[in-house]
Order: C-alpha cells, then structure tokens, then sequence
C-alpha cells in the first residue's frame, strides 16, 4: 500500500502481530474497508523503546542509541527518545496528535496510537489471548471513525509482535557432562 503523505491517519498500535493484522484486515473488509497487509524489517532489537522512532514516519530524526538501555536519540538536540519527545517531533513535522477519540482535521496528516497489546502481555502473560479479541474491536472502531471523520488513509503500524510461547519452548536445562 503506498501511503499518501497527506490525508493520511498512522494509528501506531504497539505488538501488534502479524496474524492479529490479518484479522483486523479481514474485519474491515467485512466493513466494507479494502486494505493490506505488509511486513517490513523492525530494528533489532525489536522493542519498543528502539522499534517505536524506526517505524515512525519522522524516523530520520533519530540516531544512535543510549548504550545504557538502547533508545534512539534526537539528532538535532541530542534527546533520548520516549513517547513525549517522539509525539513532540511529530508535530514539529506537521502532524496532528490525535488523542483520546480526536478526529482531527482529515485535510492534513495525523498520528494517534491505541491499544494495549504489549503492556497487557507483560502484565499478565498468557492471560492476553482473552484479552485480544476486544483489543481488535477497539482499533477497529477506531479505524472506521477516522474513515467515517474523512481520513482518505488510515495507515496502521507497529514496532514489533508480541509471541506467546509454550512452557517448554522458555525453559531450557543444561546439564555439564
């Protein structure tokens, strides 16, 4: 999908997995929404305090990382990265904030970010496939608002997946022979 500079609404939705993509896509198709589905390589690591700047489109504002626990710093100013400093420079660049339910002004470009993906997995483990189902339908609500406020584009990005193991596959023994 080629994303239109302007009239364009990036929805940043953290861990965000590839499969949970594909189902969100096939709920708006279901809407009568048409869009794909894309993976591109994420930074390594691919977390979220590196990931996040990378995939943002105001990637090239950011350089390096701190060494002490790897986040992108600002180039011009030499700031580490966080959520603040990351939305501030967007703004700079001519994008709309979007918080809360906020539609915004669909003649410009905008970026808001939902869900509770990642934080909900590091909270409570394998409990988050009770939880995902819920999360879709929210970014889905979401998606269509933007489109129904008359975003032209809503382009959904994430920094990285959330994989759920078995036991077995996070346990490892090793014996000395």
């Amino acid at each position: 999908m080629t994303v239109k500079q302007d009239l364009s609404c990036l929805l940043f939705c953290d861990a965000l997995r590839y499969d949970l993509a594909q189902r969100l896509a096939s709920a708006l198709t279901q809407q009568g929404s048409s869009g794909e589905v894309s993976a591109v390589p994420v930074p390594f690591p691919g977390i979220t305090p590196t990931a996040k700047p990378a995939v943002s489109p105001i990637a090239d504002r950011f350089t390096g990382v701190s060494v002490s626990d790897l986040t992108p710093v600002l180039t011009e100013r030499g700031t580490r990265a966080s959520a603040e400093v990351l939305r501030a420079e967007l703004a700079r660049a001519g994008f709309q904030i979007l918080v809360g339910d906020a539609t915004g002004d669909p003649t410009g470009r905008a970026w808001t970010e939902l869900g509770a993906i990642d934080s909900y997995g590091h909270q409570h483990g394998w409990k988050l496939t009770h939880h995902i189902a819920g999360e879709l339908r929210a970014i889905e609500r979401r998606i269509v608002a933007l489109l129904q406020a008359g975003w032209q584009q809503v382009v959904v990005i994430t920094d990285h997946g959330w994989l759920l193991l078995p036991v077995a596959c996070r346990k490892s023994s090793y014996q000395s022979r």
